[in-house]
């Protein structure tokens, strides 16, 4: 049974060392012992607008209908079972493409509630300083997580909210030398891989034996 992750990179850089930690993590994902796909988005040059509050999903029960790159990248989100973010640190946040990017997945839950409960996520971020605001970013893209019923996975006792990486505000050059920041990226990478084949395999057991599954659906009606 395949097991796909999705890479999300939040870069506006060319050439990232956010999307090189990125693809190393996705690597990883892919040692262990299980059949893992992986996909790479990078959402540098994509015109993907902010949630502009027009509660126009709400009125047609529909995913966002204002229309641009979102709904290619939407996608790819809907059909993996586990995700990585990695994105820079801007003012101790993900960067605004990234943000953006968060804020139209709202109108999910009112066309597929309860489908991203058996889901899996982990955080990566890249920061110039060595405490540069790593953890709040990745705290960001976890309350995302949580937002939509996404587990959160952190690596490892090293790095237990998620992969950080100091790039000595190097950029790229200074991203890549970053051993301990990269394997730890990579311990995160096999976590986020682990869990979400643990999860699709024991949801897939479940309904198979008929078993009642707990799923939050309409909680927006009470």
């Amino acid at each position: 049974m395949p097991v796909k992750i999705l890479g999300i990179n939040g870069s506006a850089r060319k050439i990232s060392g956010t999307e090189y930690v990125l693809k190393e993590a996705l690597e990883a994902a892919k040692e262990i012992d299980a059949d893992i796909k992986t996909e790479s988005i990078s959402l540098r040059n994509k015109n993907i607008k902010m949630c502009i509050h027009c509660d126009g999903c709400f009125r047609k029960k529909s995913l966002c209908i204002v229309e641009d790159d979102f709904q290619d990248v939407q996608k790819s989100f809907l059909e993996a079972d586990g995700y990585i973010f990695s994105s820079p640190v801007y003012n101790m946040n993900v960067t605004p493409v990234m943000n953006a990017f968060m804020s139209r997945i709202r109108p999910t839950y009112l066309v597929f509630p309860g489908h991203f409960t058996p889901r899996v996520g982990g955080a990566i971020a890249v920061g110039g300083g060595r405490n540069g605001g790593q953890e709040m970013t990745i705290l960001a893209i976890h309350n995302f997580y949580q937002t939509y019923e996404i587990l959160c996975c952190g690596g490892s006792i090293h790095e237990p909210a998620g992969g950080m990486v100091w790039s000595g505000d190097g950029s790229y050059e200074g991203a890549i030398k970053d051993k301990a920041g990269i394997e730890g990226a990579q311990r995160l990478g096999k976590r986020v891989a682990q869990t979400a084949a643990f999860l699709k395999f024991g949801w897939e057991h479940f309904k198979k034996e008929c078993k009642t599954i707990y799923q939050t659906e309409n909680w927006w009606e009470y």
